[in-house]
């Protein structure tokens, strides 16, 4: 996708390009559901890129458990399918541990996770040696090399080739000493700053996700994905940023804050900090697992009234008319249902002020991944059509059959109640180029009942 234009603008770059406004009143490419960006700081792991993790337990093998990785963990609570885990920082210093004077054994990636070494003789084969590694009490590797005296370090070296967690070095010949528990010299974690942030998020923008989110309160990251988002979206990344800062910082100032962003891609948690069985969630945890469910959630449902399933109390309990000037802020409230659940009170994005090309569609959740999801289908749609079609009536008529082939399906998912794709009525295809026109009418939920009570004082009957 080459991304977003301006009306009467010529592009260089041959591909799709969209623009949004309002209205008055399958081969298709499909829905990409379940998946989160997480960017935080860590003891161990990759640094500066993307690691795409499907299955939660991974993420701790990978990275350890210290840091703010637990936001990835939390991303997956809130029903994520598959979080997109960046650990961001820069510089550091790896762990190392020397087996006398045979080898050196060094962490694969800077910081402060614990190790520790054993070697020992193997308890299944004979004339063999173990060599058992740790991390806390937890064994990570463990790799068995034939005793032969002086090519032990080399032995070593090579079954290690493939190992997730150190390198090796061999310094000089000779056999491997047993030790027990041989800690690791600590490394030093990476120095992590707004920067760092700046730098993971330009990471994201050749990728595909539903939702980011920042193992951060600081309001300067914060700002930092809005700014990412922005220009991202001009280039085909249609994804909301999901954030919460301190419950310290005054209620006032939050909603602010929020109201500050008016902007369909962020999302403002408000009163974030919570409790889990116990356990003081903070702002980026809450954060997280609503991401987490803004991504997994298909289109066709709504976030209004559905519980956060890992929480179990609020720490800030809001009256009804906070919730009521909060939410008139563009601010996401979480609040208890009648079973004392906690749950999202309304499931809306901090876009307050409408700008002319926007309806008030764009205010809500559903609405606007529905939105989201449709640009990106069928923008992926007509970007593969580019260079397989020739630009007169046959060809043009072919764009108009494959998109509608989108909002068809859509329709039948129950995102949509209509969608009809035409050549543009006003704009003539000439050379290269050819403008179409797509009406579409987006689902609702359900979500204000307006009752009507009639009581009669007289009591008979008929």
């Amino acid at each position: 996708m080459a991304g977003i234009f301006s009306d009467g603008m010529a592009e260089v770059r041959p591909g799709s390009y969209f623009t949004v406004g309002t209205s008055d009143g399958s081969s298709a490419v499909g829905a990409k559901d379940g998946i989160v960006a997480v960017l935080f700081q860590g003891t161990f792991g990759p640094l500066n890129e993307i690691v795409e993790i499907t299955d939660s337990r991974d993420i701790y093998s990978v990275y350890g458990s210290d840091g703010k990785v637990d936001a990835a963990s939390l991303a997956f609570l809130g029903g994520a399918k598959t979080v997109l885990a960046v650990r961001v920082g820069a510089e550091g210093t790896a762990a190392r541990v020397q087996l006398g004077e045979i080898v050196t054994i060094t962490a694969k990636y800077p910081g402060t996770r614990p190790f520790a070494v054993t070697v020992r003789d193997s308890l299944t084969e004979a004339d063999c040696k173990q060599v058992v590694f740790y991390s806390g009490n937890k064994q990570v590797e463990s790799y068995t090399v034939k005793k032969n005296g002086n090519t032990e370090g080399a032995v070593l070296k090579a079954a290690m080739e493939g190992s997730s967690y150190f390198t090796v070095e061999v310094n000089t010949d000779g056999a491997l000493t047993d030790v027990a528990q041989k800690a690791f010299t600590a490394g030093a974690d990476p120095t992590v700053n707004v920067d760092s942030y700046q730098a993971g998020l330009e990471i994201l923008e050749s990728v595909y996700c539903n939702a980011v989110c920042v193992a951060t309160e600081d309001t300067a990251v914060h700002l930092l994905v809005k700014t990412f988002l922005d220009r991202a979206y001009d280039n085909g990344f249609f994804a909301c940023g999901v954030i919460a800062e301190l419950a310290s910082t005054d209620l006032e100032v939050r909603q602010n804050h929020a109201l500050a962003f008016n902007d369909e891609k962020m999302v403002y948690v408000l009163n974030a900090e919570a409790d889990r069985m116990g356990e003081t969630l903070k702002g980026y945890q809450v954060a997280a697992i609503v991401a987490g469910m803004y991504a997994a959630y298909a289109s066709n449902y709504t976030l209004t009234h559905k519980i956060l399933e890992p929480v179990t109390d609020l720490k800030e309990v809001l009256t009804p008319s906070q919730m009521t000037a909060a939410e008139q802020k563009g601010c996401l409230v979480l609040s208890k249902s009648p079973a004392g659940k906690i749950w999202i009170d309304n499931a809306l994005n901090t876009l307050v002020e409408l700008p002319d090309s926007k309806d008030v569609g764009w205010k809500k959740l559903r609405r606007t991944k529905t939105r989201f999801e449709l640009l990106y289908r069928m923008n992926t749609t007509a970007d593969n059509l580019v260079g397989n079609v020739d630009n007169d009536k046959n060809g043009r008529e072919t764009v108009i059959a494959k998109l509608n082939e989108v909002g068809t399906a859509m329709i039948q998912e129950g995102k949509l109640v209509s969608c009809s794709v035409t050549e543009h009525p006003d704009k003539t295809a000439n050379a290269d180029y050819a403008y179409f026109l797509i009406d579409v009418v987006d689902k609702d939920s359900l979500e204000h009942l307006y009752l009507y009570y009639n009581f009669s004082y007289d009591t008979e009957e008929g």
